[in-house]
């Protein structure tokens, strides 16, 4: 579900970007837990492991299904400290004319289901190729451009009517689907991909 307002959105940007800032700080010390995803050189972390490790999995999985570049350093965070009604976001953020990286924070709740947080973790990696193809682009705050066309207002659409949502929505269960054939997990445990698709809210 979109938020209900302004002083909302940006109250939520404000605690993503708290944690994102922590977060980027503790990489240096957490190398040890980076894992490359195999055909593609991307780093992956994840901060949580133990039950969390299919989450490991999957994004080792996405990272190459999307044939990230070695300059792309995702970080995943899972913890209950999101904000109501929103079961994951993004925050990306393009370092490359001075630190030759693009920097990716992906917060997903822990108070979903493991099957959630799949779909959470496949909707976000999602946004994460889009931003590192160029595919859309922050022109400022609140502003994006989708695939070549004139910037939008995310305020001016609502959070079903944006492009980038559309796609996210529509790939999210067709992936998690993707990783579990390729992992050769019980069929009864497949996400049908016909399933009403849950609104997961990203940043933007």
């Amino acid at each position: 579900m979109p938020p209900t307002g302004i002083n909302y959105l940006i109250h939520y940007r404000l605690l993503a970007m708290f944690y994102y800032k922590k977060i980027v700080l503790l990489l240096s010390f957490l190398c040890l837990l980076s894992v490359q995803a195999n055909g593609s050189r991307a780093h992956v972390t994840v901060l949580q492991k133990g039950r969390f490790q299919p989450i490991v999995e999957a994004a080792r999985f996405l990272a190459q299904h999307f044939a990230l570049p070695s300059e792309v350093y995702i970080i995943i965070t899972i913890h209950d400290k999101v904000p109501p009604r929103v079961d994951g976001f993004t925050l990306y953020e393009d370092l490359t004319d001075y630190e030759h990286k693009k920097q990716v924070l992906i917060t997903i709740s822990s108070k979903i289901p493991l099957r959630n947080q799949l779909a959470v973790l496949a909707h976000e990696m999602v946004h994460v190729k889009q931003f590192v193809r160029g595919e859309l682009v922050e022109l400022q705050d609140h502003c994006y451009q989708w695939k070549g066309m004139p910037g939008q207002n995310i305020h001016s659409l609502d959070y079903l009517d944006r492009p980038w949502e559309k796609e996210a929505l529509k790939m999210q269960h067709k992936l998690v689907n993707l990783y579990k054939r390729a992992k050769h997990l019980p069929k009864e445990e497949t996400i049908p991909e016909e399933a009403q698709p849950v609104a997961y809210e990203a940043v933007p």
